[in-house]
């Protein structure tokens, strides 16, 4: 009976080890990967005069594709940190030490990572292909409406040109 509380601790305790860092990374990866987004979608703003609503909405239709580029390394970036800090604390010694195999440690990692595959997968199989077609119907409308300017020799135009 207390080998199963003992086991239930020891599973919320690591996927709660785990969980804290994999969502971390996955917030820090996106915030890496949007800045080439936002470049693309301030030309667009500028070059194209696509307001800021249908802007924000290009960019929430973005970001199922790029979580999914990322949840592998958020996954190898949690087990990694989570391992390593264990080591360093020596929690897997006494917990081995204990006599709880190293086999039952890793099982909860397993299965987290076993579910954000499986979400990742279900993710990419039907959320990202529905978001990237609205996305290509929304970009499609709003430059297709308003065409970029045809620029000319000696011809100037009422528009603001940063130079470095």
């Amino acid at each position: 009976m207390s080998t199963n509380r003992i086991v239930g601790t020891l599973d919320k305790y690591i996927f709660s080890q785990f969980f804290g860092p994999f969502s971390l990374a996955v917030g820090g990866f996106l915030v890496i990967a949007m800045i080439d987004i936002l470049y693309y979608l301030m030309d667009l703003l500028i070059i194209s005069n696509v307001n800021v609503g249908t802007l924000l909405k290009i960019l929430l239709l973005k970001l199922p594709e790029i979580m999914m580029l990322f949840f592998p390394m958020a996954v190898l970036f949690s087990t990694m940190l989570l391992l390593i800090r264990m080591i360093k604390d020596n929690e897997l010694t006494i917990l081995r030490a204990s006599g709880i195999s190293l086999v039952r440690i890793i099982r909860p990692l397993l299965i987290a990572c076993t579910c954000v595959t499986l979400v990742s997968f279900y993710f990419y199989d039907s959320v990202v292909p529905k978001t990237n077609h609205l996305f290509q119907q929304i970009l499609f409308q709003e430059v297709k409406k308003k065409p970029p300017p045809i620029i000319e020799e000696n011809i100037f135009y009422n528009a603001i040109i940063y130079r470095n």
